[in-house]
């Protein structure tokens, strides 16, 4: 069963916003293959890449006049440079992330497929290549680039469901990072839900030479859990049932509890020089995900 719908996933009003923005990586690296990132000074070779509309401050010498012409619309000429961006999202598809809630559209999964949907949009309109892999899933990642390539992102991620017996995080970043071959900026998606935070994922991320952002995935029923009363509560992992009486004692063990695995987990990132940004499913897209990617200068317009 779909956990969100492709119209859902990118609605047009964002994707216009996010046609404007630029992933840009805070740690140039050099030396390294042709076609593994873009320059920042882009468009100093002759080899046409794709289009974009036109921003305030663009040079008028790359302004498309035959497409202005015909549709009365400033349309830019993006033209490749020797080195390509790329860009990497590793997404969480474990039981946990379609956790909680009755309605799977408004899933910590959904939100983690809308932020990879946006990401993905930023990175194909901008003619990055795009690498979106499904954590401890067999199939095929999703591989694109150019902007004609977002449709077949939305119908790829519209695809995904939560899987049972997948690894662990850690696990599943050890395992994934071999296969990433070209170097990058990769971005984990996942609400971290294992007993320690995940080092050993991000240390193996780290040493493949990525510059790694974490996406905390926290949903309103994790911050502040909606639950009285005698209670059984069930892993959606692992089956195991707990019974529980719910009182004010236990709700500020669980509220200390969650703080000290949240810093836990940002901890982690430090360690390994991740970017730590909590996502919260319950806030707007374009501010939970865009200006905290602004803020850190990996975004830009």
């Amino acid at each position: 069963m779909s956990v969100i719908s492709t119209s859902e996933l990118l609605p047009e009003s964002i994707r216009q916003q996010l046609g404007r923005l630029r992933l840009r990586p805070r740690r140039l690296r050099t030396g390294g293959q042709k076609g593994e990132r873009r320059s920042l000074a882009r468009g100093t070779s002759l080899e046409f890449a794709d289009f974009r509309p036109y921003v305030a401050g663009d040079d008028l010498r790359k302004l498309d006049w035959n497409v202005y012409a015909r549709l009365e619309r400033p349309v830019m000429k993006v033209y490749e440079d020797e080195q390509t961006l790329t860009v990497t999202l590793l997404l969480d598809t474990s039981l946990s992330m379609a956790a909680y809630l009755d309605a799977p559209s408004q899933s910590k999964l959904a939100g983690a497929l809308r932020a990879t949907a946006a990401l993905g949009a930023i990175a194909l309109q901008a003619g990055d290549a795009l690498t979106v892999l499904a954590l401890g899933q067999p199939h095929a990642p999703f591989v694109g680039r150019g902007r004609a390539q977002l449709p077949v992102l939305l119908r790829w991620l519209a695809q995904q469901t939560p899987q049972a017996d997948t690894a662990r995080l850690d696990d599943a970043l050890v395992l994934a990072a071999p296969r990433l071959k070209a170097v990058g900026m990769c971005f984990v998606l996942s609400d971290c839900l294992q007993p320690e935070p995940p080092l050993r994922g991000l240390q193996a991320l780290q040493a493949s030479g990525h510059e790694l952002f974490l996406l905390h995935m926290l949903a309103p029923e994790d911050l502040a859990p909606p639950l009285v009363g005698d209670l059984r509560l069930v892993d959606a992992e692992t089956g195991i049932a707990k019974d529980l009486t719910i009182t004010v004692d236990l709700r500020a063990r669980y509220m200390a509890k969650l703080r000290a695995w949240q810093e836990g987990v940002r901890a982690a990132c430090e360690t390994h020089g991740a970017a730590y940004l909590p996502l919260h499913t319950d806030q707007p897209l374009l501010a939970s995900l865009v200006m905290p990617l602004r803020r850190l200068r990996a975004l830009s317009l």
